[in-house]
């Protein structure tokens, strides 16, 4: 006799556990005595347990016996007991088990409860379409229809439509509003047709003419950007520029008359992609740069059209960050200096090869300091620096120290003497020290003493700045006199 080993656990522990196990030798002791005999008389005969003290002989045979029962699939009648029904409050639990969710079809139909039919949908073991119309009662489509919108279905008239309550119809067309035009027409509300449409515009395909209002043909254009089956008598600039906001596809049901500069203008305030669906009496370049003011990313969808360099700038002028939307092409010299002139810092919105050494310069001297880290030696020319701190000395500190030459702060040091305090006093050299003297005084106290007596250095120093000459201007003189043998 061939007993499963896997299915009947749960469900001969439910059955033992409901008193079953006495119910059978209380009344079906004829049944287990035969069903004893022919078992083993069977190949593979089960073992029965030895009875304990004071138990019925007939009980390790009715524990066997519930064994058997529950191998799968459960039958109806097992010599002559009755066990229908016997299974129903396990088969849930046992379906839950992944190695039984495909065995539903061999669920007896006497066991197929509604409660066990719902627990099979819900779980994906069955679909509605695998219950028997008989059993798709009311009760049911109300526990799966928001899992299962589609079981609405399973009910139709004689013309193929669906019927159900109304609470029913109401929750299937909130998940698919498509569901709509499956539905017969005397089935219908105000409600339903509003849900419906609220949720999918595909619910107004099909629709009969006398339930299309211009109301729900907009809330069709606004909630869903969707023109398709508006019907054009209905259709207005209101509902072209929802639907166009949404995707330009829909620009194939616009009618003629309201393709005009105002609605197209308006929808690409909206979204930039319908300069790509434009008329063509609308593609000029008085039109492209009213679009571009109404939404800068226009400029991108306008990539490969000849836009001028100055209709770039004004839009970067209005708002710089529409240059992340602009190709390469688009980005000439002309727009990426102003781009930095502008906001320095939008120097990192420009794509990595755009980032010349000269604009991030530029964009330093600009103010804006995080610019120094951009800088790299391999592609940073020393006349480049200098160039920059010539502008403004203040970029020293910010550079990178692997770029920072002494020429770079002979140069800072030319503009700004009182820097030399910054240096280290075993690094105030000659050059350094007359360098700090270019323009005024502020760097003499800074000077080493033995520089301050040196009649060489006070000499260059004073050639060099008329306040110092001041100073120092008989040193200039004493070697005058002494250049003339005096």
């Amino acid at each position: 006799m061939n007993i499963s080993t896997k299915f009947p656990s749960a469900a001969a522990k439910y059955l033992k556990g409901s008193g079953f196990v006495a119910e059978l030798v209380e009344k079906h002791a004829d049944a287990l005595i035969e069903f004893r005999v022919v078992s083993e008389l069977e190949l593979g005969a089960p073992t029965f347990r030895k009875t304990k003290r004071g138990e019925d002989q007939l009980a390790p045979v009715a524990e066997v016996f519930i064994k058997v029962a529950c191998a799968w699939p459960p039958e109806p009648q097992l010599f002559g007991v009755d066990l229908v029904g016997r299974f129903d409050g396990v088969l849930i639990e046992l379906l839950d088990r992944d190695q039984w969710r495909n065995n539903f079809h061999q669920v007896p139909k006497a066991h197929r409860t509604e409660a066990l039919i719902v627990h099979g949908i819900r779980i994906r073991a069955i679909s509605p379409s695998q219950v028997d119309p008989k059993n798709i009662t009311d009760s049911l489509m109300r526990q799966v229809v928001g899992l299962y919108p589609d079981i609405i279905l399973e009910r139709v008239n004689s013309n193929g439509f669906s019927i159900a309550p109304l609470d029913i119809l109401l929750s299937a067309c909130g998940i698919r509003g498509e569901l709509l035009s499956q539905i017969d027409e005397s089935c219908y509300t105000e409600a339903l047709i509003d849900t419906a449409i609220k949720r999918s515009p595909l619910a107004l395909k099909g629709l009969p003419a006398r339930f299309v209002t211009a109301e729900r043909c907009l809330s069709i254009a606004k909630l869903h950007g969707h023109l398709e089956y508006v019907p054009q008598s209905l259709m207005t600039a209101e509902m072209v520029i929802a639907g166009l906001s949404r995707s330009s596809k829909n620009d194939r049901f616009v009618p003629a008359e309201l393709r005009t500069e105002a609605v197209y203008l308006e929808a690409i305030r909206n979204n930039a992609d319908v300069v790509n669906a434009l008329p063509s009496e609308l593609k000029t370049l008085p039109f492209y740069r009213q679009a571009i003011a109404s939404n800068p990313k226009t400029l991108y969808e306008l990539r490969r059209e000849a836009i001028p360099e100055e209709m770039i700038i004004e839009a970067v002028d209005r708002n710089v960050t529409v240059v992340r939307n602009l190709s390469n092409s688009q980005l000439t010299p002309g727009v990426v200096e102003f781009v930095v002139e502008k906001r320095p810092e939008a120097l990192m919105l420009l794509p990595a090869e755009k980032r010349t050494p000269e604009l991030t310069i530029k964009a330093l001297l600009g103010g804006w300091a995080f610019a120094a880290l951009l800088l790299k030696h391999e592609n940073c020319s020393p006349e480049l620096l200098l160039d920059a701190v010539r502008q403004d000395y203040k970029v020293l500190p910010l550079l990178p120290k692997e770029l920072v030459t002494e020429e770079l702060e002979l140069e800072a040091l030319r503009q700004n003497g009182a820097l030399l305090k910054l240096v280290n006093a075993d690094c105030r050299t000659y050059d350094r020290c007359l360098a700090a003297l270019t323009q005024g005084v502020d760097a003499l106290p800074f000077i080493p003493d033995d520089l301050l007596e040196s009649q060489a250095f006070q000499r260059d120093a004073a050639r060099q700045n008329e306040q110092i000459h001041k100073l120092w201007g008989h040193v200039c003189r004493d070697d005058a006199d002494a250049s003339l043998g005096m």
